[in-house]
């Protein structure tokens, strides 16, 4: 849980993300909360607890973001994205919901690894199809801004699957 609230603009109050202390402090009260949204997370879709609890515990950040709140807010009352949510909410299992929230999350943890060298992950983000070719110019001249809109994109998967999924 740890590198990914960090990735949603979730600091702490030294603009830091959240440390293995800071999880291990985390009250009670917060815990059996997550513990719930863990167990309905696990009753939509065969995960594991640990990815059912993390999943949780950013979910619950998400809610009180105020960025987050704003794009729901946006998501929810646009007419045009509104039936847009509610067709993508209507096409979607809640299983296939939990299990795409899972994936997300996996995918934004895994990009603090594939950054640790710019340069080749812009490279393997373009092999894997992943960077169009009339991109590739701009983003290994500028490899910071493929993270930044790679990390916005999958925080916008994240959550808009989590209001289709009626978790935020």
């Amino acid at each position: 849980v740890p590198s990914c609230m960090g990735q949603f603009g979730m600091l702490n109050n030294k603009n830091q993300p959240p440390r293995e202390d800071d999880i291990d402090a985390t009250s009670r009260e917060d815990m059996q909360k997550y513990m719930l949204v863990a167990a309905k997370l696990q009753a939509a879709a065969p995960i594991p607890s640990q990815d059912a609890v993390d999943l949780a515990a950013v979910l619950d950040a998400l809610l009180h973001d105020p960025e987050t709140k704003k794009m729901v807010e946006n998501l929810q009352k646009a007419d045009g994205r509104k039936a847009s949510l509610e067709a993508f909410s209507d096409s979607l299992t809640q299983k296939e919901i939990v299990e795409s929230l899972k994936q997300t999350l996996d995918e934004l943890k895994a990009l603090e690894y594939l950054f640790q060298d710019p340069a080749r992950a812009v490279l393997e983000m373009h092999k894997d199809g992943m960077v169009p070719e009339n991109r590739l110019k701009f983003y290994k001249k500028n490899p910071e801004q493929l993270e930044e809109d790679t990390r916005k994109g999958l925080y916008f998967s994240f959550v808009s699957l989590a209001v289709a999924g009626g978790f935020l």
